[in-house]
C-alpha cells in the first residue's frame, strides 16, 4: 500500500493523501508505518489523511456525480 501512495504521490504531487476502506480500520496501526515509509521515499512530505465517510463514500461519490451531470434536469422538473 505504501509503495502504491509513493507511485501516485510521485506523479500528482499532492499535499494531502485521504485514505479509506476496511484496511484503515486499523488506522492507528497503520497509518504512522505507511506515514513514514511514504515520507521516507519522497522529496517533499505529504499529509496522509483518513476518510471521514466511511462506508458511505461510494454512494456519496454517485450521488455527487449525478447531482453534477444531472442539474438541468433537477432545475426544470
Amino acid at each position: 500500500m505504501a509503495y502504491g501512495i509513493i507511485n501516485a504521490a510521485s506523479l500528482l504531487n499532492p499535499e494531502v493523501i485521504i485514505l479509506g476502506g476496511g484496511v484503515l480500520k486499523s488506522s492507528d496501526y497503520i497509518l504512522p508505518k505507511l506515514d513514514r515509509i511514504v515520507n521516507h521515499y519522497l522529496p517533499s512530505s505529504v499529509e496522509l489523511k483518513i476518510s471521514r465517510l466511511g462506508d458511505n463514500a461510494g454512494v456519496l461519490g454517485a450521488v455527487s456525480l449525478f447531482l453534477r451531470e444531472h442539474d438541468s434536469i433537477i432545475k426544470f422538473s
